[in-house]
């Protein structure tokens, strides 16, 4: 299939996965058989490192407080101009 590419308007087959998510919480690991025809010739795996997803996500939560806190500030500050004046 790789080699000739792939017929134009063919349907491509179901993909059958097996998805481990719940072993290593900073690893997304995918095991997929190699079939054709109902008959198997192998199987791909591979695996995905997520730490820099959590690292990422990390970041931003933390962007995101530092925000909102300088906003309410600069909304008091405001506010209390505002009454004083």
């Amino acid at each position: 299939m790789a080699g000739d590419g792939w017929p134009a308007g063919t349907p491509l087959p179901k993909v059958r996965t097996h998805r481990d998510v719940g072993g290593d919480p900073g690893r997304f690991d995918v095991e997929m058989p190699i079939a054709i025809d109902n008959q198997i010739y192998g199987r791909l795996q591979f695996g995905l490192s997520t730490e820099f997803l959590h690292a990422a996500r990390t970041k931003l939560v933390r962007e995101s407080v530092a925000i909102a806190v300088i906003e309410i500030a600069l909304s008091l500050l405001l506010l209390a101009l505002l009454g004083a004046g």
